[in-house]
C-alpha cells in the first residue's frame, strides 16, 4: 500500500469555486491597550467537489479557506477563516453559504488593506505521504471597506471615557 502512493497516479485535479465578500467592518471589543479593534463581517460561498481526490488510500481530507493580506506593520498575515474535515466520499461535495463574524487582526484597523483568499486541502492517507493542494483564483482579491465615520467617533469617545475612569 505504501508503494502504491508512488506508483499509482495522483488523484484528479479539482477546481473548487469560492466567493468571499467583506460585508462590513465594525468595532470589536477593547483589548489590553484599551483600544477598540475592528472586526469584519464576511460572507462566504463555497461550491466544491472533492470526490475525485478519494482513492482506496484516502482516509480524509482537511479543507480550509485561507485569507492572506498585508498591513503596514506586518508583511504577511494569514487567517484560516474556515475549515472542514471530509471523512468520506459521500460528504465530499461542499455547497455552502455562510456568514462569519470572527475576522479579526493583530492590528486595530483594516483601513486601506487589500487581501486575497485561497482554498487549501491536505489529503490524509491511510498509509503513506500527505498530499497538499491549493487553488488561488484570479478574482480572489478584495479590499476592506472603511469603518463608518459614526463608529470612528464612538471609538474615540469610548477610549477617552475609558482613559478618564481608569
Amino acid at each position: 500500500m505504501l508503494l502504491a502512493n508512488f506508483i499509482l497516479p495522483t488523484p484528479s485535479p479539482i477546481s473548487p469555486r469560492v466567493d468571499l465578500k467583506i460585508l462590513k467592518v465594525m468595532p470589536n471589543e477593547f483589548n489590553e491597550s484599551r483600544e477598540i479593534y475592528e472586526s469584519a463581517l464576511v460572507e462566504m460561498n463555497v461550491d466544491a467537489d472533492f470526490t475525485p481526490l478519494f482513492t482506496f488510500n484516502t482516509h480524509s481530507i482537511f479543507v480550509s479557506l485561507i485569507v492572506e493580506y498585508e498591513t503596514p506593520t506586518h508583511t504577511r498575515n494569514q487567517i484560516a477563516l474556515w475549515s472542514f474535515i471530509i471523512r468520506n466520499r459521500t460528504s465530499a461535495i461542499l455547497q455552502l453559504h455562510q456568514e462569519i463574524n470572527t475576522f479579526n487582526d493583530i492590528t486595530p484597523s483594516f483601513r486601506g488593506v487589500n487581501g486575497t483568499y485561497m482554498m487549501e486541502w491536505d489529503i490524509i492517507p491511510r498509509l503513506g505521504v500527505l498530499q497538499h493542494g491549493r487553488v488561488h483564483q484570479a478574482d480572489a482579491l478584495f479590499t476592506f471597506p472603511k469603518l463608518h465615520m459614526v463608529w470612528n467617533l464612538v471609538n474615540m469617545c469610548l477610549i477617552k471615557w475609558n482613559q478618564h475612569f481608569t
